[in-house]
């Protein structure tokens, strides 16, 4: 963008003519567009909902047919809910313990009433979770009245967000057991207390209740880090507990790695790209889409070939790629080409058949592989002889 800004520029000191203007308008065209992708609008995503139908008119219509787009999300200034409670007239602690408790009610008032029986169920089994996160994880979003701010929550959150975050990574590393239980290492993260504390209590005097300070966008340092660490924790224990089922069902560390531990630990993905989408950032997810897999599969495949010297050992391949590794690579190959395809086929418009034809393209991977797991078909890679000594 900057060399076509410098284009135009020189386009604009140069003598009128036809094909000046002509050139002048194609560039700022093309500028216009390239600032339009190149802007990150905050969408209000207030009331979108998954709806397993569509309506037309008067009729309903059920089933997988590609509906028409819904109007965009209209852009929410951030500016104005950033200072929409404010009034220099107010006392800078007013509200303060109100705001504090309200903060914790774990379901809110339009969630419970435009729910069901079943949402209901699931806000109500969640509240504890809710509950726990809030204690420790602050909130910035543009899309909620001061960004998410509550003075006396978020300066108690410096000080309990960095002692948990400590605690768990040193507890990880340490990796002491009583019994069945991981030990909890308070001996590093007590020390963060003396930051911590005069930290909280200058927030505290230096802010207001009705508008978030000019420093609250660093909170989300503070956001990313605790929820990094919870998301590493909880796929860390769903892969102990999808090995565990592989040892009780006799399946071998492979199979579960590609099946139930490949779905452990795309979960989180899945939620933060489909949230992403239902928000109106679909091209932010699709990006997410692609780009995560290659990065795990460069970066990941790189780091274990570089600091693994058995790599380099004839015979490698077969404990590298073991039974699966061919059929991975063959099915991941027909993914990539057939995403390819239907982004060119469609114009680059996204379709519910493309989804369909993923999904059974994935259910085909697992049936072919709990197949090859079970002798029922032989894999894609070649059946490994050894020399007899």
């Amino acid at each position: 963008m900057r060399k076509l800004r410098s284009e135009i520029n020189i386009l604009k000191s140069e003598p009128s003519s036809q094909q000046r203007n002509y050139e002048l308008s194609r560039k700022m065209q093309r500028l216009v567009t390239l600032e339009d992708d190149d802007n990150v609008l905050i969408k209000d995503s207030a009331g979108s909902e998954l709806r397993g139908s569509s309506q037309v008119g008067n009729s309903r219509s059920f089933g997988f047919a590609t509906p028409r787009p819904r109007p965009r999300p209209a852009p929410v200034d951030f500016n104005v809910t950033r200072v929409i409670l404010h009034n220099p007239s107010n006392p800078k602690n007013l509200f303060l313990i109100s705001e504090f408790l309200e903060s914790f009610i774990p379901i809110s008032e339009e969630d419970w009433e435009l729910g069901g029986w079943f949402r209901r169920t699931f806000l109500i089994v969640r509240s504890p979770l809710v509950i726990f996160v809030t204690i420790f994880v602050p909130v910035v979003d543009y899309e909620k009245d001061k960004h998410g701010w509550s003075k006396l929550l978020n300066c108690t959150q410096i000080i309990t967000n960095p002692i948990f975050v400590i605690t768990l990574v040193h507890t990880m590393l340490a990796s002491s057991y009583t019994t069945w239980h991981i030990n909890l290492n308070f001996s590093i993260s007590v020390w963060s207390l003396c930051v911590t504390v005069p930290l909280a209590l200058a927030v505290f005097i230096h802010s207001r209740t009705d508008k978030p300070p000019g420093y609250h966008l660093l909170f989300i340092t503070l956001s990313l880090s605790s929820s990094m660490l919870l998301i590493t924790i909880c796929a860390s224990e769903i892969e102990v507990l999808t090995t565990i089922l592989g040892i009780v069902f006799d399946l071998s560390g492979n199979f579960m790695a590609i099946s139930f531990g490949s779905i452990a630990n795309a979960t989180a993905d899945l939620i933060t790209n489909s949230s992403l989408a239902m928000q109106g950032y679909e091209k932010m997810a699709f990006a997410a889409i692609i780009g995560g897999p290659v990065f795990s599969i460069v970066v990941g495949m790189g780091v274990a070939f570089l600091f693994n010297p058995m790599v380099r050992q004839t015979g490698s391949s077969f404990w590298l790629y073991g039974e699966h590794g061919g059929n991975c690579y063959i099915f991941l190959s027909l993914a990539i080409l057939t995403t390819l395809w239907w982004c060119l086929t469609f114009n680059f418009f996204a379709r519910r058949s493309a989804a369909i034809y993923s999904w059974v393209l994935f259910v085909l991977f697992i049936v072919f592989s709990a197949g090859v797991e079970w002798d029922v078909v032989h894999e894609f890679s070649d059946d490994q002889f050894f020399t007899p000594i």
